[in-house]
């Protein structure tokens, strides 16, 4: 198992070769997905810059003196695509990811898988692009977890220990090992 290795690295939101980025935009995110696990309301805002042309995704958190600080990591991952890059990688380690989740009807999988795995369609970017599913063992403490915990129609905010999980499937897949503050394993 790793820890997402670029965000050891020194953190920056700047474009290739030391370019300057642009903001180009800055909203807020329609709907109002929950934090997985407990459910607890997060607003979550767009960023566009010219080096994220995808849009990364902001999460601001109050801290204990009552202030909001906005989430690096969440924001430095969906802007540097640091799932996407993972999976490019030609590994079978491990590694932690913020992702936004919906359940799914695992329509991107073989039919025959669809009983073995509780799916969700992934979102790593402020738009619906990169598309990869999430795939959890139906049949273990997590699955377990993940299905009694998500809703249909409902989005979420989690982070993830996910691996590329090599199935027959339309669209990139991984394999979800752990979430984050999740009782069961």
């Amino acid at each position: 198992m790793q820890e997402n290795t670029a965000l050891k690295s020194k953190p920056s939101l700047g474009g290739a070769g030391g370019q300057k980025t642009e903001l180009r935009l800055i909203s807020p995110i329609p709907g109002m997905p929950q934090t997985l696990p407990g459910g607890a309301p997060v607003p979550l805002f767009k960023l566009v810059t010219s080096a994220g042309t995808h849009g990364a995704l902001i999460r601001l958190e109050t801290g204990a003196d009552r202030k909001r600080r906005i989430n690096w990591p969440l924001l430095f991952e969906t802007h540097t695509s640091a799932l996407a890059n993972f999976l490019k990688q030609p590994t079978t380690e491990a590694a932690w990811f913020h992702v936004g989740l919906r359940p799914n009807h695992g329509l991107d999988i073989a039919a025959e898988l669809r009983p073995k795995y509780i799916t969700f369609d992934v979102q790593v970017s402020a738009g619906s692009e990169p598309h990869f599913v999430a795939c959890v063992e139906r049949d273990t403490p997590l699955g377990r977890f993940m299905d009694r915990e998500t809703e249909w129609g409902k989005a979420y905010l989690a982070r993830l220990l996910v691996r590329k999980l090599d199935i027959r499937s339309e669209v990139p897949c991984l394999l979800v090992i752990d979430c984050e503050g999740a009782p069961e394993r």
